[in-house]
């Protein structure tokens, strides 16, 4: 993922909750929550995203993984 990410990318999640699953019915969607990638050097990257429990914010890729 290191060598093949770039900022603008995007990835794509399917939650287990039951929050995730309502939203996916409702919407007909396959996935429910998505976080866009920041590379902000060549070693290092991070993923920009909101969720319900934190907000909207940062989180390392290593911390991530």
């Amino acid at each position: 993922m290191n060598k093949m990410a770039d900022t603008g990318d995007l990835i794509l999640f399917k939650g287990k909750t039951f929050g995730s699953k309502f939203q996916r019915a409702f919407t007909r969607g396959d996935y429910d929550h998505v976080s866009i990638v920041l590379r902000c050097t060549e070693d290092e990257i991070v993923l920009f995203e909101s969720t319900s429990n934190n907000g909207v914010g940062l989180i390392s890729w290593d911390k991530f993984v």
